[in-house]
């Protein structure tokens, strides 16, 4: 579909955005647009709450201005831009203004899950679907149901090494649950077409015969078998390629026993368990000598090959059993909300996504409303961008957002998304000047994210904005911005990476100090610090 007006507005964090979309509602009104129809959406119940609040203020000082402009009254402008505003707006603004203000109810600020049922519920007939009552949360019910179902069937009448196995391939509860949750949503990632049954998992009762057999063998009494056996070849140059002395036999054996003693199917296969084979052996028999055979290592005969043949079977059957998983879930919401003749919020997307393709519903929308300003856009999902591409592309349509501050991407937020849209947009403003920090700190940050992709996707630069306030408000000489660096000597170590959970307390207790000097030593408040973390506590 072409986009007939499609305007971007690129608002980094402190540049006006709330402030810009206000005054942009306020100038289609003045144009003789009327509020009842335009739509403003955004993504949360308490930013939806914000933003009716600016918008209607921004009316009613408009008005007032234009009010006072008429009849020659004094008034104060509560900044600039609305100052210069109501100087140059046409003499028929008050009137429109004044309309604004008086049917302000009918405007139609709200969230886009809020905006899908008041589209359906006005346009039910052209959209072919039948109101009913909206639910949200029932998908996670029934979806947690599927999970313990799929987890019983799963582990009856199997042995503890597979259930343990399970961990491996993805198909213990937690991750089943995580999958649940995720196929609960409107085209999750791994939503499969006609997912076939998975049918039952590979026979691995000869493999854990021969794991048993292994693990029932004495440790040290075999690494005595090797290391003294007269056959065998106990140090390099002695005939024999292969040598199993005490240094290079012991840590390799107890590196494959505790691999064997994992349980794990899926799990990586030690580079040292070929060296406990019979081919290895052989290798480092002595010349003339008769190759010595024990229980271990018959056991490993068949444990490697088993392994080798059985990893890429069980992973198949996973990846089967996950996608009917999804299928399941999904299709159990469907049933249930046909039942009850609910709707999750999903669902509203989706209805609405499909009946925007219809000629009816497309006439009903050009004859309700003529603009939307859609809020947060670098938040927005491929379905939610369908619904409003479709419905307004043909008349007005504006996004607002920041790409640097997309980081809803586990709520299927799209930043491509973005981008393709940036691509089709008649119009790019980007607003430029910061209101909120100090040019030091943004001067800093910018030299942080300078010279390279920090985003890690091309296209997608950092240029950051210019501050209002040049003068250092604080009085504070300090550097605006600290960066704690942990070294990597002297810090725990796990898997070659720095252990997090180990530094966690640390991190905490830096952290503490560095608010207790901000309070102490440098007269800070403490409505003045804040603390972000990933998670809360």
């Amino acid at each position: 579909m072409t986009l007939k007006t499609l305007e971007a507005i690129q608002a980094s964090a402190g540049t006006g955005k709330t402030f810009t979309l206000a005054q942009r509602v306020v100038e289609e009104v003045a144009n003789d647009v009327s509020i009842g129809r335009i739509v403003v959406v955004t993504f949360t119940i308490a930013a939806t709450a914000e933003l009716k609040s600016r918008v209607r203020e921004r009316l009613r000082d408009a008005s007032a201005g234009l009010r006072a402009r008429s009849r020659d009254e004094p008034w104060k402008a509560p900044d600039k831009v609305l100052a210069a505003w109501v100087a140059s707006a046409p003499p028929e603004a008050e009137e429109r203004l004044h309309r604004a203000v008086v049917d302000f109810d009918e405007a139609g600020i709200s969230t886009i899950h809020s905006f899908c049922s008041r589209l359906l519920a006005s346009c039910a007939l052209e959209a072919g679907v039948s109101l009913g009552e909206d639910t949200g949360s029932r998908g996670t019910d029934i979806a947690r149901q599927v999970v313990d179902d799929a987890y019983r069937r799963l582990t009856t009448s199997q042995s503890p090494v597979f259930v343990q196995a399970l961990e491996g391939m993805g198909l213990d509860r937690p991750a089943l649950t995580t999958l649940a949750r995720r196929a609960a949503e409107l085209e999750a990632a791994l939503v499969p077409a006609n997912a076939v049954e998975p049918g039952t998992p590979p026979d691995i009762s000869v493999y854990q015969d021969a794991v048993a057999r292994a693990l029932a063998v004495n440790g040290n009494a075999f690494l005595d078998f090797l290391i003294r056996h007269p056959d065998l070849c106990h140090r390099k140059g002695s005939g024999a390629s292969v040598s199993f002395g005490k240094t290079n036999s012991k840590d390799p054996f107890w590196r494959v026993r505790r691999w064997l003693d994992s349980a794990s199917l899926l799990s990586p296969v030690p580079e040292d368990a070929e060296r406990f084979t019979d081919a290895t052996v052989a290798l480092a028999t002595l010349a003339a000598r008769t190759p010595p055979s024990h229980p271990f290592l018959d056991a490993m005969e068949v444990i490697l090959p088993l392994r080798a043949t059985l990893g890429p079977q069980l992973q198949a059957w996973a990846t089967r059993q996950r996608r009917w998983l999804v299928e399941q879930v999904q299709q159990a919401i469907g049933d249930e909300s046909r039942r009850r003749d609910e709707r999750s919020f999903d669902d509203l997307l989706r209805l609405v996504r499909d009946a925007s393709d219809r000629a009816e519903v497309q006439a009903a929308v050009a004859e309700r409303w003529d603009l939307a300003l859609l809020d947060e856009f670098q938040d927005t999902d491929p379905v939610q961008w369908d619904v409003f591409r479709k419905l307004f592309g043909p008349r007005r349509l504006v996004v607002v957002g920041d790409p640097k501050q997309s980081i809803y991407a586990f709520r299927r937020a799209d930043i491509h998304a973005y981008q393709r849209a940036l691509g089709q947009a008649q119009s790019i403003a980007t607003l430029g000047d910061n209101y909120r920090s100090d040019e030091r700190l943004l001067d800093a940050i910018k030299a942080l994210f300078a010279g390279h992709e920090p985003f890690a996707m091309p296209g997608l630069a950092f240029k950051g904005p210019d501050a209002i306030y040049k003068e250092n408000r604080l009085g504070d000489e300090r550097a605006p911005l600290f960066i704690r660096h942990i070294e990597r000597e002297g810090s725990p170590v796990k898997d070659d990476f720095l252990d997090s959970w180990e530094l966690e307390d640390p991190c905490v207790e830096r952290v503490a100090e560095d608010v207790a000097r901000e309070l102490i030593d440098h007269g800070a408040t403490p409505d003045q610090c804040a603390v972000l973390t990933r998670t809360n506590p």
